[in-house]
């Protein structure tokens, strides 16, 4: 419920209220008015993206994003088939790079280099515990000393809540660029609705 509530109607209400803000003047605009508004969208879109990436590292949001499933929601909108699917990762993964802080090396580290209490800021021994006994929570934390892997560290639910709506973010950007493209292929909105 938390993961469609950040991913879906979080991301859909932010673009709404961007376009909300317009409507009076969008529908009263020329076809190049409207394109700037919509292009305005985007960038608030896009600081909103940023707004989110900017608390890790490249590394960690990156690791955390690859490991949620390659499609999209069915309730984000109309078209959320594999090619969209494709984009919107794409539009995820370059505002990481953009938008992540290079500086940031601390949330996340090698698998041997750290307390198992670290590695998921704590979360996967708390969740081990209250399904395995201990003895079997002790031999996983020992493979993963003898098994270096990359881990995060300083990880957070909410973090986990704003990969998903990282990628709501990048449909509703996606959406207001495709209005941009009807627009180029000359398809006027007039006082027709695109919220």
């Amino acid at each position: 419920m938390e993961i469609h509530k950040r991913y879906v109607l979080n991301s859909s209400e932010f673009r709404r209220a961007l376009l909300l803000n317009v409507r009076s003047d969008f529908s009263e605009s020329s076809e190049v008015q409207q394109y700037s508004i919509l292009m305005k969208i985007l960038e608030d879109l896009e600081c909103e993206l940023k707004n989110t990436i900017e608390r890790h590292s490249v590394f960690y949001w990156i690791h955390l994003y690859r490991r949620i499933a390659p499609h999209l929601a069915s309730d984000l909108g109309r078209n959320t088939n594999e090619w969209t699917t494709i984009t919107v990762r794409n539009h995820v993964e370059q505002a990481i790079y953009k938008y992540s802080d290079l500086s940031k090396n601390d949330d996340y580290a090698l698998s041997s280099k750290v307390d198992f209490n670290e590695v998921l800021g704590g979360m996967l021994t708390q969740s081990m515990g209250k399904l395995f006994p201990k003895e079997f929570v002790d031999v996983y934390a020992k493979g993963l000393k003898t098994n270096t892997q990359w881990v995060l560290t300083k990880f957070s639910k909410d973090d986990l809540l704003d990969v998903y709506y990282l990628e709501g973010l990048a449909y509703q950007y996606w959406y207001i660029s495709a209005k941009m493209r009807s627009l180029g292929k000359g398809i006027f909105f007039g006082n027709n609705r695109i919220w």
